[in-house]
């Protein structure tokens, strides 16, 4: 009998495929809400092509880019249904931050765990680098991200404003 579990690792090499699919899918997800445009111009424009080179030919070993993020896949049963990217940054005062910039579980299996596993693994390899903070994104309207975070304790300290031109 197959085991049937969800979980959560780093990302490695041989997932890249799945990590690229998932990432169009996010990217086209936040493009149809409200400021996801802005957010994937601004904040995520050259995250994808970043993340599938980690992926392909491994972390930077020098300079300001050296192993500043990680990339977790959430699993069930062994098959990727998710990724989360955690960017680790240092304040002005030193202290570590580390910034969800990508969290997502393909729609149909969301509801099983993968999200929440992946959740704990984040925070584990945050609070291991000394990090006091971690930060996420939810584009307004988006009530399930916005719940699934604070479900975990998240809150809001920051909502950005904005008019278009």
């Amino acid at each position: 009998m197959n085991e049937v579990y969800e979980g959560s690792r780093l990302a490695e090499a041989a997932d890249l495929e799945i990590v690229d699919r998932l990432l169009k899918m996010a990217s086209t997800d936040a493009s149809t809400k409200r400021g996801g445009e802005l957010l994937l111009d601004r904040e995520l424009s050259d995250q994808g092509d970043r993340i599938l080179a980690y992926l392909r030919d491994g972390p930077p070993g020098v300079g300001p880019d050296a192993a500043d993020l990680d990339i977790i896949v959430g699993e069930f049963s062994s098959c990727v249904f998710g990724v989360a990217v955690v960017v680790y940054e240092t304040l002005a005062s030193d202290r570590q931050l580390a910034r969800l910039s990508t969290f997502v579980v393909e729609e149909g299996a969301r509801g099983v765990g993968i999200g929440a596993a992946m959740m704990g693994h984040v925070r584990e390899l945050a609070r291991a680098r000394g990090c006091v903070s971690l930060d996420a994104n939810a584009l307004p309207g988006d009530r399930n991200t916005k719940n699934f975070f604070e479900s975990f304790g998240m809150k809001a300290r920051l909502l950005t404003v904005n008019a278009e031109l």
